[in-house]
């Protein structure tokens, strides 16, 4: 299967497809720093930096396209404004090129306060176009972390293809590649020397591999999604495709 990601962001749900065997052939993303992060680790993957100058006629179709669209006017952290509000509204546009590549799945991420922020909006939308939808709240503690992390992912797909049962499986019937760490691992892996050793985190981070982008790498942990979480969510969508498509 192959997978488009808008908002691409850190790539957490473009390393969550990798780790499922989907291939990620296209990003978009405005930030600078995620933008050079995003090159090295998915290098020749076409990435597009607008997502209002995208013509969605020139997109070739793909099995899945991500969208974890901006939060800052959903979260408990932000405004409160909601989906109409200046940043999370471009999930509009998102839906438009959506609907006209016709999708077999679309994949949404965002804070676990969407059900009460606009998300009837997203799924008048979807039905209006032809998609039915399943959602799940999940927490990083359901897959062995240490801390809460509620995040909502929501899969639509056609309408015609809706399955006879929950497409989400109990999470410890799933079998994960990726593994949580404990508080004291996950601290070590964001230290000075972590940040010189693993990897040409050079090219990311300045010249001396840390300072130069401290708060934007700090920021990024923060607000990048959970891989284990997307992984999760890719492989439930896997079965009901292989069980019903194959």
């Amino acid at each position: 299967m192959t997978h488009h990601s808008y908002f691409t962001g850190f790539a957490g749900l473009d390393f969550a497809a990798q780790l499922c065997g989907i291939s990620t052939t296209q990003q978009c993303e405005k930030n600078k720093f995620c933008i050079k992060f995003c090159n090295y680790f998915f290098p020749g993957v076409p990435m597009y930096r607008d997502i209002y100058k995208i013509d969605k006629n020139l997109i070739e179709y793909a099995d899945i396209a991500s969208a974890g669209f901006p939060c800052q006017n959903i979260s408990h952290c932000g405004d409160g404004s909601g989906i109409y509000g200046e940043k999370s509204k471009t999930l509009f546009q998102f839906l438009d090129i959506a609907f006209h590549v016709r999708y077999r799945y679309l994949l949404f991420e965002n804070s676990a306060i969407f059900p009460i922020r606009g998300m009837e909006q997203l799924l008048c939308k979807l039905a209006q176009n032809g998609y039915d939808a399943q959602w799940v709240c999940l927490q990083a503690s359901d897959f062995g972390y240490t801390h809460e992390r509620k995040r909502i992912f929501i899969v639509a797909y056609p309408s015609q293809d809706r399955p006879p049962r929950n497409l989400f499986r109990p999470v410890e019937t799933i079998q994960l590649h990726s593994k949580p760490t404990t508080s004291d691992e996950t601290y070590l892996r964001i230290t000075d020397k972590s940040i010189h050793t693993e990897g040409n985190y050079y090219d990311l981070c300045g010249v001396d591999g840390f300072s130069r982008n401290y708060r934007q790498i700090i920021a990024g942990l923060g607000n990048a999604v959970n891989i284990t979480m997307a992984e999760y969510v890719y492989r439930c969508i896997l079965d009901f495709n292989n069980e019903y498509f194959w």
